[in-house]
């Protein structure tokens, strides 16, 4: 029988039944319902069977005392509806108490187990809370090894940038910009930067310290020119310091050079060789200007007969010679 038909019966009605099949009656509507339907239906039956019973009964009574009196009948049921009522009075009040107790015991019980659980959460928190401090505490003392370790890298590689710049500044050539050939200068810097893998800092203190005269003059015309980014500021100086002479006009200058009367030979090779330098000419046709540049016609024919394979055994032979 579905629940929903249980619940049009009252509560008198239910506990009748379920009294009438040997079930405790205790407890509120509710409860009353679920005993029933826990019953299997062909033990449960309905309501009805059982009202009938108790009508039938009652009728029967009523057939053998067909000749009382209609007050002792009234007054008789009176008096068992007078004892049925306190008796379903008593039974609430004593399912009341017996509620209560439970609930009391479960609160209680509740209340136990609750307090147990935070005491043991606090104490788990409580452990947390230490190995965090053991890991920040370990954390704290990496941290302060690994600074200390990085205050004596910077050290040494300070000391080791001083060092550095004081081997490679005399390996540079100073430029003045009067008439220094820039792009010599120019590689000469790339190349050392290359070999000492020196950073954007180091190239610029180097620099600093090796212009001189106007170039050093036009370094300190402009506050942004020492903190630009190494390219840009060889860029800049290119701009400005840069021969835009064409290949002719150099080739022009190689060939005017002569070998002087008041200096070595090798004084005029060494100007020589320079002059070439900026215009990237090839072994034999440097030697034929080095011979070119003679002014004596024995010392140019000898030069010419010796058919010198390269510029350096042409110094060797001519070096003693004034």
């Amino acid at each position: 029988m579905p629940s929903e038909n249980l619940n049009a019966y009252i509560v008198a009605q239910l506990k009748s039944w379920l009294r009438a099949l040997g079930i405790k009656t205790s407890g509120n509507k509710t409860e009353l319902i679920i005993r029933l339907q826990n019953v299997p239906d062909e033990i449960r039956g309905n309501f009805e069977d059982f009202a009938g019973d108790a009508d039938a009964t009652r009728d029967n009574s009523g057939d053998s005392s067909n000749n009382a009196q209609p007050n002792e009948i009234n007054e008789e049921t009176s008096s068992v509806e007078i004892v049925n009522e306190t008796s379903t009075k008593t039974q609430s009040n004593e399912d009341a108490i017996e509620q209560t107790s439970v609930a009391a015991e479960e609160k209680e019980s509740d209340k136990k187990e609750c307090d147990s659980n935070e005491w043991l959460l606090l104490k788990y928190e409580l452990e947390l809370l230490k190995r965090e401090c053991e890991i920040q505490k370990r954390e704290n003392e990496i941290q302060k090894k690994e600074k200390e370790l990085l205050n004596n890298g910077c050290e040494r590689k300070s000391i080791s940038n001083k060092k550095k710049l004081s081997d490679v500044k005399e390996l540079i050539s100073e430029f003045s910009g009067n008439g220094d050939c820039f792009k010599m200068w120019q590689t000469q810097l790339q190349n050392i930067r290359s070999v000492y893998n020196l950073a954007d800092n180091n190239m610029r203190a180097l620099i600093a310290n090796r212009l001189k005269v106007n170039a050093f003059k036009w370094l300190h015309s402009r506050a942004d020119l020492i903190t630009m980014p190494f390219d840009k500021f060889l860029l800049e100086m290119s701009s400005l310091f840069e021969e835009k002479a064409s290949k002719l006009m150099l080739k022009r200058k190689l060939e005017a050079r002569r070998w002087l009367i008041s200096e070595s030979f090798e004084e005029y090779f060494h100007a020589k060789l320079i002059l070439a330098n900026r215009i990237l000419i090839e072994e034999d046709e440097l030697v034929e200007y080095l011979v070119e540049g003679i002014p004596k016609e024995a010392l140019r024919s000898q030069a010419k007969m010796q058919r010198f394979r390269n510029k350096y055994e042409f110094l060797d032979e001519f070096r003693t010679i004034q």
